[in-house]
């Protein structure tokens, strides 16, 4: 899983004003540091190269295309309507749209077979994302042992325009994870390997029609599609990614005109530079990502839950969100805003408590305790740490940071023996559920030695049981109040110290008028006004 992005809530455009309506006969021109890792759906897996392949591809379902928690909705895309689930949650029954159709150079109805072929394609490849479809019927065996009958699990009718999906057990997450990239869908017989450079068909809004690796990318108007629930492409009639343009020169370009959007993330420097310059617009949206303070629930102090609880009195949320530059917002909660099951009405701004927490130290018999505070040397974790450090000492506790290079730290702690106490880290969803979030990183089937995420090392029965119970709802409702009561009983055993949700300020220049900030892709850009 991503480690360090992806409902994002819309917060505020820098400037205001009526909106424009898209100029259709417009090309957004993007300006990218790098190529992205790759054009072909099964492969790709930087949040750069989804911001590209959202708007040349579709899959049986998508996620629908707008800001804030709507965002969070999975909606039919290539298929006429959601599935009928049957057999106990273990069957998907899909029909397609009569109208789904390839662009060039298939120019063709979609089928039920390109669509079985695309599925097994994630695993003939070897893609980052085919642990996420693991549940379906059949699937390791052919991941084994590819046959001929292709993944058991997946029937294809072509003939009455009808897909099934057999699961191994209820998996309602499957849904979100079809809605990902990893699963659009390409026409049957294209091959396995990388095929970033060969001008595949795309069901989607636009298609690829040029990629010159480290010179740009050029996505035109797909001539064969037709909307389904996901809404039309509302926005420019081509995109180009001019690619090998670094930050500053990127930001130049849109000052000057010559480029509407820097893809790079903008320092907070950058920001403020853009806010003040009239040529620019500054955009922001929260991101599906939250930083917090793990406390090893396995070793003093923090095996007791009273000096947890102290921690989650004491720390300045405000004050630690306040070192990110404007590129966080505080947060008291595991889930990010607008991911299905975040609680309402908590306070991130409250003021710390730190006469309470330190009561809370001392009953636990924990005053004077050594604690080493894990964080990583790179920025924002260094202040980040430096106030948890004086915190944690103003509580009672006797605190010293222990810096580490990041990927050095997340190794450390993949292993469950590590002598960790309490450290920095973050999480960036890979689609917005809960089933991306408390099963990965709080669950006690999680702690694994060598690929442990769960650095709390929380293995709480009661909490495992309402993760179970939420991970198997289909009804988006009651999902969302499935995984709201695992949030609460997270908050009660306070393994983590949630305190921030990033921020993503994207940067256009004056012709765009309208920027639609998805929590998975960002930028939308089919669905920006230009001109």
């Amino acid at each position: 899983m991503r480690l360090g992005p992806r409902s994002v809530i819309a917060l505020a455009a820098a400037a205001l004003g009526v909106v424009a309506a898209p100029a259709l006969g417009a090309t957004l021109v993007v300006a990218a540091e790098g190529d992205p890792d790759s054009l072909d759906p099964a492969l790709a897996y930087a949040p750069e190269s989804w911001q590209v392949l959202v708007n040349a591809g579709e899959g049986l379902v998508a996620y629908r295309r707008a800001a804030g928690a709507a965002g969070s909705d999975v909606v039919p895309a290539l298929a006429a309507r959601l599935p009928v689930v049957s057999g106990n949650g273990r069957r998907l029954s899909f029909s397609l749209r009569d109208n789904a159709r390839f662009g060039p150079p298939a120019n063709r109805a979609v089928r039920p077979s390109d669509v079985k072929a695309s599925l097994e394609r994630i695993f003939l490849s070897g893609s980052p994302g085919r642990g996420l479809y693991r549940t379906i019927r059949g699937a390791n065996a052919f991941e084994r042992s590819p046959t001929a009958g292709g993944i058991s699990g997946i029937t294809a009718d072509d003939a009455n325009g009808r897909l099934e999906i057999a699961l191994t057990r209820s998996d309602p997450a499957i849904l979100r994870v079809l809605a990902l990239p990893f699963a659009f869908v390409l026409p049957r017989g294209t091959p396995p390997s990388d095929q970033s450079r060969a001008a595949l068909s795309s069901a989607g809004p636009y298609r690829v029609a040029a990629y010159r690796p480290g010179e740009a990318i050029e996505l035109v108007r797909n001539a064969g599609y037709a909307a389904g629930a996901t809404g039309p492409a509302i926005g420019p009639a081509e995109i180009r990614v001019d690619l090998g343009v670094g930050g500053d020169d990127a930001l130049a370009r849109v000052a000057a005109g010559t480029a509407d959007y820097a893809q790079a993330r903008p320092t907070p420097a950058q920001v403020r530079a853009a806010r003040s310059d009239p040529s620019r617009r500054v955009w922001r949206h929260v991101e599906g990502a939250t930083y917090y303070f793990f406390m090893n629930t396995r070793r003093p102090p923090f095996d007791d839950i009273r000096v947890r609880r102290a921690v989650n009195l004491a720390i300045n949320r405000t004050a630690m969100a306040r070192t990110f530059g404007g590129e966080a917002v505080p947060t008291t909660q595991v889930l990010p805003p607008g991911v299905p099951g975040r609680r309402a009405k908590m306070d991130p701004s409250r003021r710390p408590d730190l006469a309470a927490a330190r009561a809370l130290v001392t009953r636990a018999g924990a005053a004077g305790a050594s604690v080493s505070v894990w964080g990583a040397t790179g920025d924002p974790s260094p202040a980040v740490t430096r106030l948890l450090e004086r915190t944690l000492d103003r509580i009672g506790l006797r605190a010293t940071p222990r810096l580490w290079e990041r990927s050095t730290m997340l190794a450390a702690l993949a292993d469950p023996d590590v002598d960790s106490q309490i450290g920095y880290a973050r999480w960036q969803q890979d689609f917005p559920d809960g089933a991306d979030w408390f099963p990965l990183l709080l669950s006690g089937s999680a702690i694994r030695t060598g690929s442990n995420l769960n650095y709390a090392l929380l293995d709480d029965a009661r909490v495992d049981a309402l993760i179970d119970r939420a991970s198997g709802i289909w009804a988006p409702a009651a999902r969302a109040a499935a995984w709201k009561a695992v949030g609460a009983a997270v908050a009660r055993r306070a393994p983590w110290a949630p305190f921030a949700n990033s921020v993503r300020s994207d940067i256009t220049s004056r012709r765009v008028s309208d920027v639609v900030g998805h929590q998975l892709y960002g930028f939308l850009w089919m669905k920006a006004a230009v001109g």
